[in-house]
């Protein structure tokens, strides 16, 4: 993946980042934001979308998931 923009601070986190699908290389756009709003809550969006064409045939919604498993283990 390429790193295109990436932040920290003392309460949050930002990275966004081009991954490219398996087979034919696309490039998709991955946004990762992890910010503290309270004593004991964090806050996790995550974003995953397209370039190119208007279907992903289901490939944001896994990579979605694993990067949820990922930072839930």
């Amino acid at each position: 993946c390429d790193v295109l923009d990436e932040d920290e601070t003392d309460s949050s986190y930002y990275l966004h980042f081009v991954e490219h699908t398996s087979f034919w290389l696309f490039p998709d756009d991955v946004l990762i934001s992890i910010e503290i709003v309270g004593q004991n809550t964090v806050r996790i969006e995550l974003h995953s979308e397209s370039r190119l064409g208007l279907g992903d045939l289901g490939v944001n919604p896994e990579r979605l998931e694993r990067i949820h498993d990922q930072l839930d283990a």
